[in-house]
């Protein structure tokens, strides 16, 4: 037994592949950690996520996000998610849209494989003077607000 630690889960990948036919052409390497343990309180449970991109194989040309995330069971049927990511869009890209993103998403299991989903984003950019231009021509939002709602098939 693992005593504390009992029901951790550790997960690790690696993603290589080609963009060709993208807007840039060239190798993307994806690389994802994750850990996820129980908190000591009862349906709650914690993980820690890092993710990188990286164009080209290229030092400095990479994306990176970093997560902080707590999951409570509310009951069998319900779980309550909670997520808080930093994301840098690195310096190759120039964008300036590093942000703060915060996530509350909502799961109800209708039946045995489905279930419905309402999600509710927050994201905050750093410095909203370098972001993309909109199609009216001002910058883009320093704060957006986001809300989706799914219905999930899982086979």
């Amino acid at each position: 037994s693992w005593g504390t630690l009992g029901g951790s889960t550790l997960d690790i990948a690696y993603i290589n592949g080609d963009t060709n036919g993208q807007i840039a052409s060239g190798s993307v390497a994806n690389y994802y950690v994750g850990v996820t343990v129980p908190t000591g309180i009862e349906k709650l449970s914690a993980g820690l996520a890092w993710d990188v991109r990286e164009d080209s194989g290229g030092k400095g040309r990479s994306d990176s996000a970093v997560g902080l995330y707590f999951q409570y069971n509310v009951s069998d049927q319900t779980t309550l998610n909670i997520r808080g990511e930093r994301v840098n869009d690195g310096p190759s890209r120039n964008l300036g849209t590093d942000s703060w993103d915060l996530t509350t998403t909502l799961d109800y299991k209708l039946w045995n494989g489905v279930k419905s989903r309402l999600e509710y984003r927050l994201t905050v950019l750093d410095d909203n003077t370098q972001a993309p231009v909109q199609t009216s021509g001002a910058a883009a939002q320093e704060n957006s607000h986001g809300v989706t709602a799914n219905l999930i098939y899982e086979f």
